[in-house]
């Protein structure tokens, strides 16, 4: 294979998975209600905004959204699905959170009162 076909076939790669990961960066967003700009489409995808201004196919897709040509609302049964499979599992985690921070405060407590009763027995 020669040197230019590498080339062209390593600029091919990068473009097709710099496109999937603005496009999965853009269904993500748009799924959660969030709002599709530059920024957050930057944070999400791992691209850089450099990246996203500079290529006009992204930049005009993302500046449409962004000035709301584009609706990014999510179907309000898809919230509500989304959220009821999930809070089982958010409430679960934060009952395992408050427990575990019972814990710590009563350690904490007695070490308090070890600490208090060295204090004032070596007076």
């Amino acid at each position: 294979m020669n040197r230019q076909k590498m080339i062209n076939d390593l600029a091919i790669k990068k473009h097709t998975a710099t496109h999937d990961k603005y496009q999965k960066a853009i269904e993500y967003l748009k799924m959660h209600g969030k709002s599709i700009n530059f920024n957050s489409v930057s944070q999400i995808s791992g691209l850089s905004k450099t990246t996203l201004y500079n290529n006009i196919d992204i930049r005009k897709q993302i500046e449409s959204y962004r000035d709301g040509g584009q609706s990014t609302a999510v179907n309000a049964k898809g919230k509500v699905a989304l959220s009821e499979a999930n809070s089982k599992a958010i409430i679960e985690s934060l009952k395992r959170k408050v427990v575990a921070l019972q814990e710590e405060n009563k350690e904490l407590k007695r070490q308090l009162e070890v600490a208090y009763s060295d204090y004032y027995n070596s007076r």
